[in-house]
Formats: structure tokens, C-alpha cells, sequence
């Protein structure tokens, strides 16, 4: 059986890392584009999918695999920041985002793939963030800090985050783009806890949950 994440970040490789899994990693390749009047979950939820059923269309016809895919956007007043295109853009979202809580949305698919045949379920995890109130230079500090180029919102909440979070309610790892807890959800929903961890008990082991 072969346990497939359908991801490029390398912070979703790190937290699946830290579990008793192994697998491949497979990029995937669909339109990110946001459909007109496309909610912040909706368009989650249908990407995560997207990315998860195109990296299952890639293993063949007798593929026996689990592909697991993932989103994660930040959305504030309703409007979705996702990667940002240039240091300008950047700027301005963090600069929209400073003094002010946003909403982090990770939306997780994973895919049951027998033969030519696949089992798919979604679901999602929201985690609110707080910023400080951080003045044009501080953000350039921060922005010189760090990688802001493939992050969501331009931030990242696992590097210097004492520059500019001051509150998080929510789930730590779902901010970092892989939900734990909904993770095992869908498994046990799936029944493909024991396949995916090698147990035979069909849940994830308790040190993991």
C-alpha cells in the first residue's frame, strides 16, 4: 500500500515526518484559481480535493494507494490571502493583517485510491490568529526574517512569530498547514488508520493523538 502526500511544502513533510508513516511525496499540479462568489471554506475544501484527486489520476489504473492533500489559506473580513506575488504584496497583507485577527483555514483530502476507483473524503480545520500592532518597519524586519514567498497571508507561524502574533486560538498545527486531529478524524472516519500507521487496532497510536 502506498501512502502518498500530494504537497510541495516541505512544513506538511515535517509534521508527517514526526508520525510512524511512510510515504512518497507527489506534486501536484491544479488551477488555484478562486471561483466568483467562492467562500474562504468552499474554496479550501474544493483545492484540497483538487490536489489529492490529481496526484490519485497520476498512479495508474491499479494503483493501491491513500494520497493525502491539503490547502491552508488566511482569510480576513471574509477576503482570502493566499502565497503572495511579490515584496509588495506581501507587505500589504501583512500590513492588513497587523493589529487585527484573521482566520487560518486547513482543509484536509484524503483519498482511498483501489484500481481505478477512488474513495474521497474532506474536512477542514479553522484556527484564529491575532496580530500585533506592528508598525511599516517592524514589518520589514519580519519580512527579512523569513521566507514569505510560499506562505499563505506571507507569514509563517512557526518562525519569529513573537514579532508579530500575539494570540492564537485553535489548533498550532493546522496555522502550520496540516491539522493534526483532522487528520486522524478522517482516518477513523475512513477506517484507514491502521493501513496508514501499520497497526492493526485501526486507530492512530495514543502518543499520536
Amino acid at each position: 500500500m502506498k501512502i502518498i502526500l500530494a504537497s510541495s511544502s516541505p512544513r506538511r513533510k515535517d509534521i508527517l515526518d514526526g508520525l510512524p508513516v511512510r510515504y512518497s511525496i507527489m506534486h501536484p499540479s491544479a488551477d488555484e484559481s478562486v471561483l466568483s462568489g467562492e467562500t474562504p471554506l468552499h474554496y479550501a475544501s474544493r483545492i484540497s480535493s483538487l490536489k489529492a484527486l490529481a496526484v490519485s489520476s497520476q498512479t495508474g489504473e491499479h494503483a493501491d494507494a491513500v494520497i493525502i492533500g491539503a490547502d491552508t489559506i488566511v482569510t480576513i473580513g471574509g477576503k482570502i490571502l493566499g502565497k503572495p506575488r511579490d515584496f509588495n504584496d506581501a507587505f500589504g497583507m501583512l500590513r492588513s493583517l497587523s493589529g487585527n485577527t484573521h482566520e487560518v483555514i486547513t482543509a484536509l483530502t484524503v483519498v482511498r485510491r483501489l484500481g481505478f476507483r477512488d474513495e474521497a473524503l474532506t474536512r477542514s480545520a479553522m484556527t484564529r490568529v491575532s496580530f500585533k500592532k506592528i508598525g511599516d518597519e517592524e514589518i520589514k524586519q519580519y519580512m527579512s526574517l523569513v521566507d514569505y514567498t510560499d506562505k499563505a497571508g506571507s507569514y509563517a507561524f512557526q518562525e519569529h512569530r513573537e514579532l508579530i502574533i500575539s494570540k492564537i486560538e485553535g489548533s498550532f498545527t493546522n496555522v502550520i498547514g496540516f491539522p493534526l486531529r483532522t487528520f486522524f478524524m478522517i482516518l477513523s472516519e475512513m477506517g484507514l488508520a491502521g493501513i496508514v500507521f501499520g497497526v492493526e487496532t485501526g486507530v492512530a497510536p495514543a502518543e499520536m493523538k
